[in-house]
């Protein structure tokens, strides 16, 4: 299985099992205010599909907002992301900045390197541009708004590209925080789409996953292909199969 080991985003993802409370409602409307408060920590249960269907925990997540770091120039806040998985602990570190135009994920470039094809040679390596961030989030986000994310292309040919698009606004009940909440959240879909050969561009792989995006708390839940959810919670969870399918909910967070 191809992997991508990104420093990037563990999204923020929101559901508990608890007992029975008053409902109330969270929405998404003016879905510009993705947390970024320093000392806020988020909990997550993971679970998995097989092949076959069949459904199964996995393990948790806590996700833990650290202090602000200058990378190249820029600053971002860290994250750190402590992962149980069949009862092994790992541990990544991740960046990110916010601005009224969107949220972006520091990209540690270097990571890129068993990814790029062999049959590309190192006199034209220079022709390879990777961005050096990901825009997971594109203010204001709308139905029907569509942008590449991220992508890695060479000679302007993209070989990897992930693209993000806000599909609908779902509402549903969960368990939030101890509390059954009505939710109106902006469903999400994203596809990460990878050339194989670069000698033959119709030679690619495509991954989605889904996620659901409530102002001001982040993704209550997301879900999919488990190499996209790799990617985005740091390159820490890795199944054994690209069949299986990923899904992270939260359980709980403290701002």
């Amino acid at each position: 299985m191809k992997k991508i080991l990104i420093s990037f985003l563990g999204l923020l993802l929101f559901i508990t099992a608890c007992k029975e409370a008053p409902i109330q409602s969270v929405t998404a409307e003016d879905p510009n205010e993705y947390p970024s408060k320093i000392g806020s920590i988020f909990y997550y249960d993971i679970d998995s599909t097989d092949q076959n269907g069949v459904k199964y925990n996995i393990g948790y997540r806590k996700s833990d907002y650290g202090n602000l770091i200058q990378l190249n120039g820029v600053e971002y806040l860290m994250q750190i992301d402590s992962t149980t998985i069949n009862n092994t602990l790992t541990t990544a570190i991740s960046y990110f900045r916010k601005t009224s135009a969107g949220v972006y994920f520091y990209v540690d470039t270097t990571a890129f390197t068993s990814l790029i094809p062999a049959e590309i040679p190192d006199s034209l390596r220079s022709l390879i541009k990777i961005d050096s961030e990901i825009t997971v989030f594109s203010f204001p986000l709308q139905v029907g708004k569509y942008w590449t994310a991220f992508s890695l292309s060479f000679f302007n040919i993209p070989l990897i590209e992930l693209k993000i698009s806000v599909y609908t606004k779902d509402n549903f009940e969960m368990y939030l925080n101890k509390e059954i909440k009505n939710i109106t959240a902006q469903r999400m879909i994203f596809e990460l789409i990878i050339v194989n050969n670069p000698l033959d561009l119709e030679d690619k792989t495509k991954y989605s996953a889904t996620g659901w995006y409530v102002n001001g708390i982040g993704f209550v839940k997301i879900e999919g292909s488990n190499l996209i959810l790799s990617m985005l919670a740091g390159g820490t969870i890795n199944l054994q199969t690209e069949s299986d399918k990923l899904k992270q909910t939260m359980t709980g967070y403290r701002f």
